[in-house]
């Protein structure tokens, strides 16, 4: 389904007066389902996910990780897939950090998911002026705690 279509829907669903609260779940699952249907196909042209794999994936909480455990929760039963979530907290935003890995572990919870967790505190001493140091330690630290599971 294309994005512009999608955008004529919720114009004439907003037109009849039917974007109230209820319907946004309505809503929700059809742009999330013809979402899923083109990850399951591509999923299968590329043979990267198969029944019976465990899979952990890795959310940080925002938008974008978000999603995707999203529509891989809604695909599972398709796939045959047993999920679990990973959570790194890498302790460099203070209270917001922690309240990403507690909105996480709520998450996981929901849906009945293993959780995995690592305090990965980072040593700020590594911030060169781009900031690639101490993302590029984040991002080995996430790595290593990946390989792990």
């Amino acid at each position: 389904m294309s994005l512009s279509y999608q955008f004529l829907v919720v114009a004439s669903c907003q037109r009849q007066g039917l974007l109230t609260t209820g319907n946004w779940q309505l809503l929700y699952h059809f742009f999330v389902h013809a979402l899923a249907e083109r990850l399951l196909k591509a999923i299968r042209k590329q043979e990267s996910i198969h029944a019976g794999d465990r899979m952990a994936v890795a959310v940080s909480g925002g938008a974008d990780s978000v999603a995707l455990l999203r529509l891989l929760l809604e695909l599972r039963g398709e796939l045959g897939i047993v999920l679990s979530v990973a959570h790194v907290n890498h302790k460099l935003r203070g209270a917001e950090s922690d309240e990403d890995e507690r909105f996480v572990a709520e998450l996981a919870r929901q849906h009945g998911l293993d959780l995995h967790v690592c305090d990965g505190p980072v040593d700020r001493s590594l911030r060169s002026e781009s900031g690639s140091g101490i993302e590029a330690a984040a991002r080995e630290l996430r790595y290593g705690f990946f390989r792990q599971l």
